[in-house]
C-alpha cells in the first residue's frame, strides 16, 4: 500500500510535540508544510525488515511493551518521507549511521510517555472538542472557506481513513496537548538574558565612508586572444549550458474522473438528509443585556425598569454599563450557556427577561429582533452534493488505482504499459532546463504540480522512471525521462563577449580593491579619510546609526561587519558590487535607541522563547520517564535492520 497524504493537526499540538526533544517525526500524526504523511506499510524497502524476532520488545513504557512492528512502522513512515521529499533511500548501513532508528524509537516512546500520563490523570476529550477541532482545520475547508463536510469526507476517503478512525487520532492528539500546554505555558527568557542580547545585537555605530567608483581606475584595455583563452580554461564552470531533458509526464487526475462519474437521485436525497444539520442555519437573536454583581443594584435596575425606564438608559445610567457590555448582537442557542439560553430564547421580541443569576451575576436580557432558522432546500444543493460525492469516489477510486500502479511498478512494468493498462493521461515535455525554460527560453508548459514535477525529472536517471508522485487534489503522476543533454561548456567563439566583459571585470576589481586597500593604508598611517579620498577627486560622507543585523543600503553588508570589529579611527574595506568599493572609519559608537527597545526586546524575547520551552519539554519528558521507566533491549533494536 503506498503511503498517504495525511491530514493537518492542529497547529499547537505539532508545535508542541515537534519540540519534544525534536522527535515529532514518529508520533502518530507527523506535519509536512501542514500536510501530514500517514505510512501503513512497507515501500520499496521491503529487504531492511526481514529477519527479526517477532515477538521480541524492544522497549518497555511503564507496563506498555514497545514491539518491533510498532517501531518498523514509525521507521517505514519516516524512510517513505526522506523518499519522496528528497529521493533518498537509505540502506541499513546509511540507517545507522545517522541515528534513524534510535530517534525513531525515541519519538514512539515519547508518545507512550504522554498516553500514560494522560491515563494517570484521567484526561478527556469531548466529542464537542473533537468536532470544534475538525472545522477550524484549514484542510477541511471548501471554496467558501468554511467548513466542508464534503471535503473533509473526501480526504479522508482518498487516504482510506474512516471518520471514526480519525476522530480517535486526533482526540488523541488533543489529550497529549492537554497535556504538553501547561508545561510550556508562559516560558519566557530572563530579563537578564534578553538585555544581554538587546545591547549586543543593537548598538549603532557611525562611520565616514567613500564610494571608489569603477571609474576611479580608468580604463581597462581590451584583453587580447591569449588572455581570453586563459581566462575561459580557468573559468570554464561559469561559463556552462546547462542540462536539459527530455520527458514524458503521466497523470491520474481525480478531476477527469469525477466527472464521469454520475450519482443517483436516491443517494443524493441520503446525503442530504444525513448532513442537513449542515444545510441548516440555526435561528439568531439580536440580544441586549444588563448585568449586575449584588442584589441591591439588581433591586435598582427592576425598580428602573418597572417604572418604564428604556432598557439602553437603564443599563447606563443604573448598571453603569457601557454599548460594549450592553450589546450582545446576533447569537444562536448554543452561544448561550444554560440557563441564559433559555431566559434568552423564550422572549419575544421587545421583551424583557426575569433575572437570571451565574457566577458572573445577574443578568437581564432584552430581545431586539429575531432572524429566523433558515435551510437551503435539496434542490438548491443538490448539484454541490452530486459534486462532492463524485469527487469522493474520483478519490478513492485514484488511491485504489495509485496502490495498483506501485504494484505493478514493484513488478517492473514499463512505462507505456502504466499508460495504457491504467488509462493515464501522458504529457511530453521537450528539451526543458531545470529552471522550466526550453532551449528558446520559452517557459514550458508543465501540468501541477510543475515545480515538483521538474524536481523529479531532474532526479530521475536517463531511461529510467520516477515512483509514483502525489499531486495537488488527490492526484497522482509518473515521470520518464526519454533523454539528457548534459551540462557542457559553451565554445569561447559564441560566448567571445561574455568572456571579454568577465576578464575586464576581473581586471577592474583587482585594481579598485588595491586602490581601496591604499586609501585604508593612508588612513592607518595617520592621514584623515578626507584627504585620502580628495587625492581621488572624491568626498566622503557620514552614514546614519548602522546596527549589527543591517536594515540599510548606505553601505555593503560585507563592510558593516567589519565596522562592528574594527576600532574607533579605524579603516576598513569592502566591496560594493558593481558600485565599486567602499572604504569607511568607525566615529561614533551608540547604545541601541532607546524609542525601540519595548519592541526590539519584545523581538528578541519571541526568538528565544521557543528554546526554552523545548528545554522546558526536555525536563518533563526526563520527569515522566522517572515515573514510567523506559528499558530499551539494544540487541532487539538492532535486528530490526
Amino acid at each position: 500500500m503506498r503511503a498517504l497524504p495525511w491530514l493537518v493537526r492542529p497547529p499547537i499540538i505539532a508545535a508542541m510535540l515537534q519540540a519534544i526533544r525534536s522527535r515529532a517525526s514518529g508520533i502518530v500524526v507527523q506535519i509536512l508544510f501542514g500536510i501530514l504523511i500517514l505510512t501503513f506499510a512497507l515501500w520499496g524497502i521491503g529487504d531492511i525488515f526481514r529477519g527479526r524476532t517477532p515477538d521480541a520488545s524492544v522497549a518497555t513504557v511503564g507496563d506498555i511493551k514497545i514491539s518491533p512492528d510498532e517501531v518498523s512502522q514509525a521507521l517505514r513512515q519516516q524512510l517513505d518521507n526522506m523518499r519522496r521529499s528528497a529521493n533518498f533511500a537509505p540502506t541499513p548501513e546509511q540507517i545507522k549511521d545517522l541515528g534513524l532508528l534510535d530517534t525513531t524509537l525515541q519519538s514512539v516512546i515519547d508518545r507512550h510517555l504522554l498516553d500514560l500520563e494522560a491515563a494517570r490523570l484521567g484526561l478527556a476529550i469531548t466529542d464537542a472538542a473533537v468536532r470544534q477541532e475538525i472545522e477550524n482545520n484549514p484542510a477541511f475547508r471548501g471554496a467558501s472557506g468554511a467548513f466542508d463536510r464534503g471535503v473533509y469526507l473526501q480526504t479522508l476517503a482518498a487516504n482510506q481513513l474512516g471518520d471514526q478512525q480519525y476522530e480517535a487520532l486526533l482526540r488523541e492528539d488533543l489529550i497529549r496537548a492537554r497535556l504538553v500546554e501547561p508545561v510550556i505555558e508562559g516560558a519566557s527568557p530572563p530579563t537578564e538574558l534578553v538585555d544581554t542580547l538587546w545591547r549586543a545585537r543593537n548598538e549603532r555605530r557611525i562611520a565616514e565612508a567613500v564610494l571608489l567608483p569603477p571609474k576611479s581606475v580608468g580604463d581597462v584595455a581590451a584583453p587580447d586572444q591569449a588572455a581570453l583563452e586563459k581566462f575561459y580554461d580557468a573559468h570554464k564552470n561559469q561559463f556552462m549550458e546547462p542540462e536539459r531533458r527530455v520527458f514524458t509526464v503521466a497523470l491520474l487526475d481525480p478531476a477527469e474522473l469525477a466527472a464521469a462519474i454520475k450519482i443517483p437521485d436516491d443517494r443524493l436525497a441520503a446525503e442530504y438528509k444525513e448532513r442537513s444539520g449542515e444545510f441548516r442555519a440555526p435561528e439568531k437573536r439580536d440580544l441586549q443585556q444588563i448585568l449586575v454583581a449584588d442584589d441591591a443594584k439588581l433591586k435598582a435596575v427592576q425598580a428602573a425598569l418597572a417604572a418604564g425606564g428604556d432598557f439602553a438608559q437603564v443599563a447606563r445610567d443604573v448598571a453603569g454599563e457601557s454599548d460594549d457590555t450592553l450589546k450582545l448582537g446576533l447569537l444562536t442557542r448554543g452561544d448561550l450557556p444554560d440557563p441564559l439560553a433559555q431566559a434568552a430564547f423564550a422572549l419575544k421580541p421587545g421583551d424583557v427577561s426575569q433575572p437570571v443569576k451565574d457566577p458572573f451575576g445577574w443578568h437581564i436580557f432584552k430581545l431586539v429582533s429575531v432572524v429566523p432558522e433558515q435551510v437551503q432546500p435539496f434542490a438548491q444543493v443538490k448539484d454541490k452534493l452530486a459534486q462532492e460525492l463524485a469527487q469522493g469516489e474520483a478519490a478513492d477510486d485514484a488511491a485504489k488505482t495509485a496502490n495498483a500502479i506501485d504494484d505493478a511498478l514493484a513488478g517492473g512494468t514499463k512505462f507505456n504499459d502504466l499508460v495504457a493498462k491504467f488509462n493515464l493521461k501522458p504529457v511530453k515535455i521537450s528539451d526543458v532546463y531545470a529552471d522550466g525554460h526550453d532551449a528558446q527560453g520559452k517557459e514550458a508548459a508543465l501540468p501541477p504540480p510543475a515545480g515538483d514535477i521538474l524536481k523529479t525529472a531532474f532526479a530521475t536517471a536517463a531511461g529510467a522512471m520516477s515512483d509514483l508522485k502525489d499531486a495537488p487534489n488527490q492526484g497522482f503522476y509518473l515521470v520518464s525521462v526519454d533523454s539528457v543533454t548534459p551540462s557542457a561548456p559553451q565554445p569561447l567563439v559564441q560566448i567571445r563577449d561574455r568572456v571579454t566583459a568577465s576578464v575586464e571585470a576581473e581586471e577592474r576589481e583587482t585594481r579598485l580593491a588595491k586602490l581601496a586597500d591604499g586609501v585604508a593604508d593612508a588612513v592607518k598611517g595617520g592621514q584623515s579619510l578626507d584627504d585620502a579620498a580628495a587625492l581621488h577627486g572624491l568626498k566622503p560622507f557620514t552614514t546614519k546609526p548602522l546596527t549589527r543585523i543591517g536594515g540599510d543600503n548606505e553601505l555593503p553588508p560585507a563592510l558593516v561587519a567589519k565596522l562592528f570589529s574594527a576600532k574607533p579611527g579605524e579603516a576598513v574595506s569592502a566591496s560594493a558590487g558593481d558600485q565599486g568599493y567602499v572604504v569607511a572609519v568607525v566615529r561614533d559608537m551608540l547604545p541601541p535607541d532607546p524609542a525601540q527597545e519595548a519592541i526590539q526586546k519584545d523581538a528578541i524575547a519571541r526568538q528565544v522563547a521557543p528554546a526554552m520551552q523545548t528545554d522546558m519539554l526536555d525536563q518533563y519528558e526526563r520527569a515522566l520517564r522517572g515515573r514510567f521507566p523506559v528499558p530499551v533491549d539494544s540487541a532487539a533494536l538492532n535486528r530490526i535492520l
